[in-house]
């Protein structure tokens, strides 16, 4: 179980080591600012959300978010439909892996 905070520091801190610090030129500092920018509304899109990730039993009721859980679905689902292309504005396409799940969880898991 992690709070929120834990779950957003471990958020950024994989933004930060996994994508901004493989940027270059400006694009590196437009896109920390963007994600920097964004990361705040994780906890509007929780609040928004939170009876269904209750209900999912990725949220207890006092607010803790089961890592494992959201881990272990995340990372099958990954195996079981293969990685994603994302396009992100001033990078280019991303794509994400298995591989990237499990740096998120060690992230927030910190």
């Amino acid at each position: 179980m992690v709070t929120r905070e834990q779950f957003i520091n471990g958020v950024q801190r994989y933004i930060d080591e996994e994508l901004i610090s493989k940027i270059s030129g400006l694009s590196k500092w437009f896109i920390a600012i963007g994600f920097g920018a964004y990361l705040p509304q994780i906890n509007n899109m929780i609040d928004k959300n939170q009876k269904m990730l209750i209900d999912a039993g990725y949220m207890h009721e006092d607010g803790m978010i089961n890592i494992d859980k959201l881990y272990n679905d995340l990372i099958n689902v990954a195996r079981a439909k293969g990685s994603v292309v994302q396009y992100i504005p001033l990078v280019g396409d991303v794509t994400f892996t298995e591989t990237d799940i499990t740096s998120l969880y060690h992230h927030i898991c910190k």
